[in-house]
């Protein structure tokens, strides 16, 4: 691959490094806040199933 002086093609690459970076890192925030959501979701089922029985 060749390297680019030309300043609008390093602003381009730029940008599509931080695009990469971005999508990453709210993958990693999406999974995290699902896994969260689901042991949520298991406490209040089981804190429900107490106060039922």
């Amino acid at each position: 691959m060749n390297k680019s002086t030309n300043k609008e093609d390093i602003k381009t690459l730029n940008e599509i490094e931080t695009e990469k970076f971005e999508k990453k890192k709210f993958k990693k925030i999406e999974k995290e806040a699902s896994k969260f959501l689901n042991k949520l979701k298991k406490k209040w089922i089981k804190e429900n199933k107490k106060i039922i029985n």
